[in-house]
């Protein structure tokens, strides 16, 4: 029961089937023990389970997390998937129309363009509905003034006096002046008060918090 559990958990944490976790594990333990790999030194008679994911981690796999989105931007999610899915259709209707019955698809400019695309919007769309399936819907904190959090409006003076706003949005924005809140400029926001000094780099230097407004 212990082994099942943790099969599952596996599972989901790194977006796989147990039979390939149950794969990867038995291919480990037929191996002979070297230094710096997976332990196959007996205690108490059996061996150990290996220690370490390497395997998973050669396979670039990322390990499965919530993605947060406010409410207006899940929205501007929905939508942004709408207008990827249209393309895809009118690309696949000028894929059609290239190949008129007299031509093949060879040698057709148009009918390789079109289908170049197309692939390149699916692989888009699927990337979005990936991030929409494991994300999280918050509330913005409307009467949150004093910190910088998720949906927050901040006011920032660079070193040379020059001012900016920016809204800390979510982990993908859609909206002018938005950043994401898992960008470098948004983790170094992301729980600072009015009056402390952020360094982005060298180049943007010293930028001091101005103010801070609840946003959408």
């Amino acid at each position: 029961m212990e082994k099942e559990e943790a099969l599952n958990r596996i599972a989901i944490a790194f977006n796989i089937n147990k039979a390939e976790i149950l794969a990867l594990f038995e291919k480990k333990e037929k191996q002979p023990t070297r230094k710096g790999g997976v332990e196959s030194e007996k205690k108490d008679g059996k061996n150990k389970r290996p220690t370490n994911l390497s395997s998973f981690k050669k396979r670039n796999i990322p390990p499965l997390k919530k993605f947060i989105f406010t409410e207006k931007d899940m929205l501007l999610l929905n939508k942004k998937m709408d207008e990827v899915h249209r393309e895809i259709e009118r690309l696949g209707d000028e894929i059609g129309k290239s190949c008129d019955g007299t031509e093949t698809f060879h040698d057709n400019f148009d009918y390789e363009e079109c289908g170049r695309q197309q692939k390149m919007w699916i692989n888009h769309l699927k990337n979005l509905q990936k991030i929409k399936e494991n994300s999280k819907v918050v509330e913005i904190e409307k009467s949150n003034k004093t910190t910088v959090g998720i949906g927050s409006i901040v006011k920032i003076e660079k070193e040379d006096g020059t001012v900016i706003t920016k809204r800390i949005g979510s982990y993908i924005c859609f909206l002018k002046d938005d950043i994401s809140y898992n960008s470098p400029l948004g983790k170094l926001l992301i729980g600072k008060r009015v009056g402390e000094i952020i360094i982005l780099d060298k180049r943007t230097g010293k930028q001091t918090i101005l103010e801070i407004a609840p946003g959408y």
